[in-house]
């Protein structure tokens, strides 16, 4: 039996609003659009969370969109007290909408006596309540063997390779940098994204080189080599994860002084942008930064922890002494930077969840020319203003 849409109810946590509202801005039925229902956050002065639904969810078909991002702890505990709060209030199926996967990188354990984080929370996201999982670029793609539920990966690539084509499109016609595909080359960072990259590479019928890096701290990095040919060729790094920019600066920088890059752009999928990586960026020789935004671009962290007054979101007016959080100032975590570019996959998982909800198959999301329709206008916009 497919579920109807009147059936389906959307809430977000705070983590990523502006993500949630292109989401639901996305939908289309006879009303005009699919709101937001509504929320209320409620952070006592210890810092404990009170999620009240202020929508009715008895049957309902439920997502609850969250990123898990910084604040890590706060933004998945908030997470789970929304599913247990719908599971509790009868609702029919949850499905917990992740597009950034905190705690992926803790995946398998590297040395003993450490734990496998990320199964940890993919237990707690179980035991919430969650019947359903829908993320995106998972660090490891075996995390999703950690659920015991039905859990789609969905991935920016064809989203990168689409915007990638209209791009270098644009770039043979002009002749200054490229005749053709011949003359780009399409790099993975280190030994772990190769097969990101070749994927990418293929797609796009481009060269492929791979950087030799080890890490020595959760902080730094460092790079020996490149395994490929870039000299006079404009390199494309491919990554799922940003977190200071160590990784890509110095794979951007070794490319440049010693491989001889003629330009380099870097994609991303998770700006996690920790320690300072925006003005690292802005002085490496990066040319351009693609990232999507499965991250806000907004820090509000600050301003709602320090503060214990309520915050609503969605379709309802706040009352006295509330909030919405559209109202909490933000902090640009991207700092107004001139080499960084933002891709939203709000359609992507718009369309995501339109197939969930009706029972229908995700892997046309997996296909890059089956996307390119739903993509089409975002990627045209950002190449307009590139170009």
């Amino acid at each position: 039996m497919v579920i109807t849409e009147r059936d389906m109810v959307i809430f977000s946590g705070t983590s990523n609003l502006e993500l949630s509202e292109k989401i639901t801005g996305s939908f289309k039925d006879k009303s005009g659009k699919v709101g937001l229902s509504g929320c209320r956050f409620t952070r006592f002065p210890d810092g404990e969370i009170l999620i009240e639904l202020l929508t009715n969810v008895r049957g309902g078909d439920v997502f609850i969109i969250q990123s898990t991002s910084y604040p890590v702890n706060w933004n998945l505990m908030e997470l789970l007290i929304m599913i247990d709060a719908v599971k509790r209030a009868s609702g029919g199926r949850i499905t917990a909408v992740i597009p950034y996967f905190g705690y992926a990188r803790q995946d398998w354990k590297d040395r003993p006596r450490v734990p496998i984080t990320s199964r940890l929370v993919a237990d707690m996201i179980t035991t919430a309540g969650a019947n359903r999982v829908l993320t995106m670029d998972l660090h490891a793609e075996q995390i999703q063997g950690f659920f015991s539920i039905p859990t789609d990966n969905l991935t920016a690539r064809p989203l990168f390779k689409v915007f990638f084509d209209e791009l270098l499109k644009k770039m043979t016609e002009d002749k200054k940098l490229i005749k053709s595909t011949e003359d780009v080359v399409v790099v993975a960072p280190d030994v772990g994204r190769v097969k990101l990259a070749k994927n990418l590479a293929s797609e796009l019928k481009t060269g492929m080189a791979i950087v030799v890096k080890d890490r020595t701290t959760a902080y730094d990095v460092t790079t020996s080599g490149f395994i490929g040919d870039v000299r006079d060729k404009v390199v494309i790094i491919f990554d799922d994860i940003i977190s200071t920019g160590g990784t890509v600066i110095k794979a951007a920088n070794i490319l440049r002084e010693k491989g001889g890059a003629k330009k380099i752009f870097v994609c991303c999928t998770h700006s996690v942008m920790a320690g300072g990586a925006v003005d690292k960026i802005e002085e490496s020789e990066i040319d351009m930064l693609i990232v999507t935004d499965t991250i806000s671009p907004f820090e509000r962290a600050s301003e709602l922890l320090s503060h214990s007054e309520n915050v609503v979101i969605g379709n309802v007016k706040p009352k006295s002494g509330e909030k919405h959080l559209k109202e909490v100032k933000g902090v640009s975590r991207l700092k107004g930077s001139k080499k960084i570019k933002v891709l939203s996959v709000a359609k992507l998982f718009k369309e995501a969840i339109k197939s969930i909800h009706e029972n229908e198959s995700v892997s046309a999301l997996f296909d890059s020319s089956k996307i390119k329709n739903i993509v089409k206008d975002e990627v045209r916009s950002l190449i307009e203003n590139i170009i």
